[in-house]
C-alpha cells in the first residue's frame, strides 16, 4: 500500500512537470535537468529525490547525501529514501547512520531484493560475514522463490558465497540454472558454488553445460580445471588451463594453477617458469614462497635463496633478507649475482642502512646497462644525489630513446626537490608533448602550475590540466581535491565545493579534504557546514594518529599477531582490503591456529575472488 501511494504521488508530481530525459540520455544531461527543476521550484521534491538517487547510482555520495535528506524533509516516502541514502551514508564511513537507513529500508519493503542486498553488503564490508548470513537466510527462507528475476538470483548466491555459507549460495545458483537454463553465467556460478560447497560431480556438469554453449570462455575454463583436478584428470585440468591461459594470457590466476599442476607431477623447470613470471609480475609473499620451493626441488640454491630473500623483505623481515641474500652474493654465476645484490640491496634499504644500500647497487651496476642505470638512478635519488641522478636519467634516454617521456617526468621530480620549477615544468611539458595523453603528466604538471597560480596565467593553465586529468582518471580523489583547490582560487565556490566533496566520496579517509571543504563552506556562508566539516577534520587527525601508531607497531620485528591483526582491522575498516590482507596472511602465519584469523581470511579471499589461496586455507588444493 505505502509503494502504490508513494508511486501515485511521484505521478502527480511528475504531471505538473516538464518531461523527463529518456533512459538514454547522458548523466550530464540528467543531472541538468533535475538541477534546472530544483531552481525554478525549490520545494519540488521529486526533483531532489531523483536528483540524490542519480548522484548515489554516479557515486557523488556527499550531494546525494544531501539532496536525498532535503527530499524527506519535504516529504518524500522513506520507502523510497532510504535505501539510497543508506548506501550513500555507507560510502562516505557514517556507519551507524547508514546501519539504521538500512535496516529501515528493510523493515518498510518486506520481500524486496534490493533493500536487503544492501544490508548484507553492509555487513559483509564491515566484515561481518555472520550478520551478512542470517539477513540473507531470513529473506530466502521467507521469499516466494518463483518472484525472484535471474539477476535477483545470480546476486543472491554471490551473497551467499561472500558470507560464507556455500550450501545456501549453491542452492539458489541450482534455482538458477532451473529458471534460466540458457543463461551462461549462472552455468558458471553453479558450478563455482558447487565447487565451494563440495559437490564436485555436480560443479563438473554445470561447467561442462557452460562451456559447450562458451567453449572460450576463461573464466569457465579456469574452473572447469579446478574441478577436472578435484577429480584428479590432472591432464585434463592443465590441458583446459593451457587454454585459458592462451584465451587470457594476463590472468594470474591461470598463471598459479598451471605452475602448481608441473610442481604436482614434479617438473620443476616448467613449474618454476610459470609461477616466477607470476611472481615478478605480481609479486607477494605467497608467490615468492612458490617459486622458492620450486627452485629448492631443482637444487637450485642460489635462486631459491633470492626467492627466501625476496619473501623475508615482504614480510619486512629485512634481518633474514639481509643473511639469505648474502649467499646469493656469494654465487660464481655472475647472473645469480648480480640478483643476490639487487635483493641484499633492498634489506639494506629495508633497514635503514642507505649507504651500503648504495654501495650494493653501484657493485651490481658496473655495465651500466639500461636496466643498470635505472637501478642506479634510484640509488641517487635515495642518496639526495641530485645531480647524478639527472646525468644518470640522461644517459637512459640515449640508451634507449622510447623512454624519453618517463625519463623527463623523473627529470621533472628531481628538478622541483631542488627548487629548479621552471626547469621542472619545462621537462613535464615536454613529456607530455611526447605522451599527451598521460593523466599523470598532466596532474604533475597543473601542481607545478598551481604551486605559482599568480604568475603568467598558470591558474588557468592548472584548471585546464586538472580538468582533463580528472577526465581520465575520474576514480582519483586526488585530482578531484586539486580541482577544487583551483575553483576556489578563482572563486568558483560552487564548483569547488563539488569537487572536495566528490574527493570525500572516493577518499571518506581524507582527512584534508574536510578541512578544505570546511574552508570552502565558510567562504560561501555556510557556517554549520564549515563547522561540521572541521570536527570531521579533527576526528581523522586523531585516526590518522592511531594509524600511525597501529603501523610503527605491526612492522616492528618482533611484532605479535595481534598487533599486526590491530593493524590489519584498521586497514580494513579503510577500505584498504588488499593491505590488509597482507598483514592479515603476516599475522596468521605467526598463529596458524587462531580460528577467527582464519575466518577474516576465508572472507576476503572470497571477495577478492582468489580461489586458489581459498582452497589452500582449507584444505581442498591437490
Amino acid at each position: 500500500m505505502g509503494l502504490a501511494l508513494g508511486a501515485l504521488a511521484l505521478t502527480r508530481w511528475m504531471a505538473r512537470k516538464p518531461p523527463v530525459p529518456p533512459s538514454s540520455a547522458s548523466v550530464d544531461v540528467k543531472q541538468r535537468y533535475w538541477q534546472d527543476r530544483i531552481k525554478k521550484d525549490v520545494s519540488d521534491k521529486e526533483a531532489y529525490l531523483q536528483l540524490g538517487i542519480l548522484e548515489e547510482r554516479t557515486g557523488f555520495y556527499f550531494s546525494a547525501r544531501r539532496h536525498l535528506n532535503a527530499a524527506r524533509s519535504l516529504g518524500v516516502p522513506d520507502t523510497l529514501v532510504c535505501g539510497p541514502l543508506g548506501r550513500a551514508l555507507m560510502h562516505l564511513a557514517e556507519s551507524e547512520r547508514a546501519l539504521v537507513e538500512l535496516e529501515k529500508a528493510v523493515a518498510l519493503l518486506p520481500g524486496k531484493w534490493e533493500p536487503v542486498a544492501n544490508l548484507a553488503g553492509y555487513h559483509i564490508n564491515n566484515n561481518h560475514s555472520k550478520k551478512a548470513n542470517e539477513v540473507l537466510l531470513r529473506f530466502w527462507e521467507g521469499v516466494d522463490k518463483k518472484s525472484l528475476t535471474p539477476q535477483e538470483l545470480e546476486r543472491l548466491s554471490l551473497a551467499f558465497s561472500e558470507s560464507g555459507n556455500n550450501k545456501s549460495a549453491f542452492e539458489v545458483a541450482k534455482l538458477l540454472v532451473e529458471s534460466a537454463p540458457d543463461r551462461t553465467g549462472g552455468q558458471i556460478l553453479a558450478a563455482r558454488s558447487a565447487l565451494s560447497a563440495g559437490e564436485i560431480p555436480l560443479a563438473k556438469g554445470y561447467a561442462e553445460a557452460a562451456l559447450k554453449a562458451t567453449p572460450d570462455e576463461s573464466a569457465a575454463l579456469y574452473f572447469y580445471g579446478l574441478i577436472l583436478s578435484k577429480l584428479k584428470d590432472y591432464d585434463g585440468a592443465l590441458k583446459v588451463w593451457q587454454k585459458a591461459n592462451q584465451l587470457n594470457p594476463s590472468a594470474p590466476d591461470i598463471y598459479e594453477q598451471i605452475g602448481l599442476e608441473y610442481g604436482r607431477r614434479g617438473d620443476f623447470k616448467r613449474a618454476v617458469v610459470a609461477l616466477e613470471q607470476l611472481a615478478l609480475a605480481n609479486p607477494d609473499t605467497n608467490r615468492a614462497i612458490q617459486v622458492m620451493q620450486a627452485y629448492q626441488k631443482l637444487k637450485d640454491t642460489d635462486n631459491a635463496n633470492y626467492w627466501e630473500a625476496v619473501a623475508a623483505g615482504l614480510m619486512h623481515d629485512y634481518t633474514h633478507a639481509l643473511a639469505t641474500a648474502q649467499k646469493v652474493v656469494a654465487s660464481s654465476d655472475p647472473v645469480k649475482k648480480r640478483r643476490g645484490q639487487t635483493a641484499l640491496a633492498e634489506a639494506y634499504l629495508g633497514l635503514g642502512k642507505k649507504q651500503e644500500y648504495f654501495n650494493t647497487i653501484f657493485e651490481a651496476t658496473k655495465q651500466e646497462t639500461v636496466d643498470d642505470l635505472v637501478l642506479r638512478a634510484r640509488a641517487y635519488e635515495v642518496m639526495d644525489k641530485y645531480p647524478e641522478r639527472l646525468a644518470c636519467l640522461d644517459k637512459i634516454i640515449k640508451l634507449d630513446p622510447k623512454q624519453e617521456a618517463n625519463v623527463r617526468y623523473q627529470r621533472s621530480l628531481i628538478l622541483e626537490k631542488i627548487g629548479s620549477r621552471d626547469e621542472a615544468e619545462a621537462e613535464l611539458e615536454k613529456a607530455l608533448k611526447v605522451e599527451p595523453e598521460n593523466p599523470t603528466y598532466a596532474k604533475d604538471l597543473a601542481s607545478l602550475y598551481f604551486a605559482r597560480s599568480s604568475v603568467g596565467g598558470r591558474l588557468e593553465k592548472a584548471t585546464a590540466l586538472y580538468e582533463q586529468a580528472v577526465a581520465k582518471l575520474p576514480d582519483q580523489e586526488d585530482i578531484w581535491l586539486a580541482l577544487g583547490q583551483c575553483y576556489a582560487a578563482k572563486n568558483l565556490l560552487g564548483k569547488a565545493a563539488r569537487c572536495i566533496e566528490h574527493a570525500i566520496d572516493l577518499e571518506s579517509g581524507n582527512g584534508p579534504a574536510y578541512l578544505q571543504l570546511g574552508q570552502v563552506y565558510a567562504r560561501a556562508g555556510n557556517a554549520s557546514g564549515s563547522q561540521e566539516m572541521l570536527k570531521l577534520y579533527q576526528k581523522y587527525v586523531a585516526f590518522e594518529q592511531k594509524r600511525q601508531t597501529l603501523q610503527t607497531r605491526a612492522r616492528r620485528a618482533d611484532a605479535t599477531a595481534a598487533q599486526i591483526t590491530e593493524y590489519a582491522d584498521l586497514l580494513l575498516n579503510m577500505g584498504a582490503t588488499s593491505d590488509a590482507l597482507t598483514q592479515y596472511e603476516k599475522a596468521y602465519g605467526l598463529n596458524v591456529k587462531d580460528a577467527q584469523l582464519r575466518n577474516i581470511l576465508r572472507l576476503l579471499y572470497r571477495r577478492l575472488g582468489m580461489t586458489q589461496k581459498l582452497e589452500s586455507l582449507e584444505g581442498l588444493a591437490p
